[in-house]
């Protein structure tokens, strides 16, 4: 049964195999803004009067928060950055491609949701044509080209980075990466190529940080692959350090990257911390291998407890150190090193950030090709071998790849898919929760128990969706929070914890090293909050605020039961 399913996938035509990755996607075409999709949006149409970045980016999409403490306030005014975070905190990208990208959907495509997203699955209906070219270029034979070019485009890894229409820059970064290598390929017989190679690197780095994953194909390439020999190989790739190194000055020079992250943050500074990256690095890469060759979700296997995690770690190191012998002195060996050494390689630079599916596509095209040819390689072993044993063995082996990555990974593409629409479905919903309370343009908002993730969203949500903005927007405590709140006068509230206030936030915004002192005042436009009392760890335990208009003139809400509801402040207590 398995065997007839393998031959019978093994039939699809290309054309066959873009139509079913289309109709996999479908969740895709019915969803509508999500997340940061809708910061872009109001961006780009003007719908949010803040102040503009003076940096090397077009519209500011992905260069969100720098030193400039004006645009800092704005920011904070609307909970966009929680008023607690780090006063060192930057979170700047340089992708001017994927900008633009974004700029045809936002303003040309602005009332056409399904268009964005049908602009995101061409992208990568693109990317797999591209490949199936690249592969036929480096496997032994049309079946390893072929079976790595299905695994690749039916992994359920790419529901997201497909349908979330702010993770195209990876999909760019990727297709333009696979272009260089190709016409790399092609420099051997013509060596004016090198121009039109270099230029897709320059792309690929201009769409995204991870294109920088393109030189750890190259070089596996050159070592591994290049008929000239290795030496020859590795000269032939020197011209590429060129855009590389340009490109980490550009970034570098105009302070791009993200900087003051507390220690439980999904962006690590290598340069910074590198011990701390390294320490990291060597839980990722088994995390990140693991979830390659099973279609469970990087995500989740690195939510894992550690003693639930460990026993991944020690399977997927043990996968990575015998793997390499069952290829020794094969027909696929060249071939096997390539993807083998150009995927682990390649999980380096995503290593900076919680292992995530979205940001795997470098990493999965190799990873597809690996498993391809260890597929291959079974079921010719399984076939040549005369021990009954071995037979059941090697034939088990590649029944259950099979099942993981022509079936179940297959199922998992819809299913994945589907999480930006629910997402942004309810995401629109506590939005809409929020403007039943009845505020005017002139009113500010108070929150309490708001979660500083989800309220960086709720004011694009809001305009997005046509709404009115009250004057300001202020979330004060978090879901985990434990505290009193007590009126002192008509412009003022005393806010006590019952130990410490925001740890689990300052673990994420915070450096917290120190992150408040007695005395501290924090003012945003029509608040102040001063800092009465810290723990031993910096966190707040005492907080007073003084508004510019009365406690009666001001909306007070608390996030309850998935929705913002409005309370009393004479009679909130807080949350015990």
């Amino acid at each position: 049964m398995i065997n007839f399913y393998y031959q019978k996938i093994l039939t699809l035509k290309l054309w066959q195999l873009l139509l079913l990755v289309s109709i996999l996607v479908f969740p895709a075409y019915t969803a509508n803004l999500w997340s940061d999709d809708n910061i872009h949006f109001i961006l780009l149409n003007n719908l949010f009067p803040l102040k503009q970045f003076d940096d090397i980016s077009f519209f500011n999409l992905f260069s969100f928060v720098n030193d400039d403490p004006y645009r800092r306030v704005q920011l904070q005014n609307y909970s966009i950055l929680a008023w607690w975070i780090s006063a060192d905190f930057t979170w700047a990208f340089w992708r001017p491609l994927s900008e633009l990208s974004h700029y045809i959907d936002y303003v040309w495509m602005k009332d056409y949701p399904i268009l964005m997203h049908t602009h995101s699955v061409v992208i990568f209906l693109l990317i797999t044509v591209s490949l199936k070219k690249l592969f036929s270029k480096i496997c032994n034979t049309p079946q390893e080209a072929k079976l790595s070019t299905i695994i690749f485009a039916l992994s359920g890894c790419h529901a997201m980075v497909i349908t979330w229409l702010s993770n195209r820059s990876a999909l760019l970064a990727l297709l333009f990466g696979i272009l260089a290598l190709i016409i790399h390929i092609q420099t051997q017989k013509k060596p004016l190529y090198y121009i039109a190679s270099i230029t897709f690197v320059c792309l690929a780095l201009l769409s995204a940080e991870m294109g920088i994953s393109i030189g750890f194909l190259l070089f596996s390439y050159a070592i591994f692959l290049d008929k000239r020999g290795w030496r020859r190989g590795f000269i032939s790739i020197t011209p590429y350090l060129v855009p590389a190194l340009g490109w980490i000055y550009i970034y570098t020079s105009n302070n791009m990257g993200v900087s003051a992250l507390g220690e439980d943050w999904f962006y690590l500074d290598p340069l910074a911390d590198p011990k701390l990256f390294l320490t990291e690095l060597l839980i990722r890469i088994p995390v990140i291998t693991f979830s390659q060759l099973t279609p469970i979700p990087a995500e989740i296997i690195y939510s894992l407890k550690p003693h639930l995690r460990q026993p991944v770690i020690f399977l997927s190191y043990l996968f990575l150190l015998l793997l390499p012998y069952t290829f020794k002195n094969t027909s696929m060996s060249k071939q096997f090193y390539f993807f083998y050494f150009s995927g682990l390689m390649s999980i380096i630079p995503i290593a900076a950030s919680h292992p995530q599916d979205r940001n795997l596509v470098f990493v999965s095209l190799s990873f597809a090709g690996l498993i391809a040819l260890f597929i291959i390689h079974l079921l010719a072993d399984h076939k040549n071998t005369r021990s009954d044993k071995r037979k059941m063995l090697y034939k088990s082996l590649a029944s259950l790849l099979i099942v993981l990555h022509l079936f179940l990974s297959p199922i998992l593409l819809p299913i994945m898919s589907f999480i930006p629409k629910s997402m942004g479905d309810q995401a629109l919903r506590r939005a809409l929760s929020f403007d039943e309370i009845n505020y005017t343009k002139k009113e500010s908002v108070v929150i309490f128990g708001g979660d500083a993730l989800s309220l960086a969203y709720l004011t694009p949500t809001l305009l997005v969706a046509g709404k009115t903005l009250p004057k300001s927007i202020w979330n004060i405590t978090q879901p985990d929070d434990r505290y009193t709140v007590t009126p002192i006068s008509e412009y003022e509230l005393l806010i006590k914890a019952d130990t410490q206030m925001f740890v689990n936030s300052l673990k994420i915004l915070q450096d917290i090293t120190l992150p408040f002192s007695s005395g501290q005042t924090i003012k945003l436009t029509g608040l102040s909050i001063h800092i009465v009392s810290i723990g031993d760890n910096g966190f707040p335990q005492q907080l007073l605020l003084t508004f510019d208009d009365k406690l009666s003139d001001i909306h007070f809400v608390e996030w309850h039961h998935n929705r913002y509801e409005r309370i009393d402040i004479t009679r909130f207590k807080g949350k015990q």
